[in-house]
């Protein structure tokens, strides 16, 4: 499955999906920190738990999770300035 990276914040969100042809599937996700100069640094990874019947339940599951940490970091981070 071709992944497309979801930019928020000068941020990447990359929801994955495995599984076998016909699934279960099971999703996580990855985002990176993009950099002024073309780099990216890993922020934060994370496996959700259970199994998803369709590739498009997981994959919505994969970004909403990675969303929501993404959003708390940030929120985080702002209230520590």
């Amino acid at each position: 499955m071709a992944i497309f990276p979801h930019e928020y914040r000068e941020h990447s969100i990359f929801p994955r999906v495995t599984g076998p042809f016909k699934g279960p599937w099971e999703a996580s996700f990855v985002i990176y920190r993009n950099g002024s100069n073309g780099s990216a640094l890993l922020v934060c990874q994370g496996v959700l738990e259970g199994e998803y019947a369709s590739i498009d339940a997981a994959y919505t599951a994969a970004h909403e999770e990675a969303m929501r940490q993404l959003r708390m970091m940030l929120e985080e981070t702002h209230n520590q300035a």
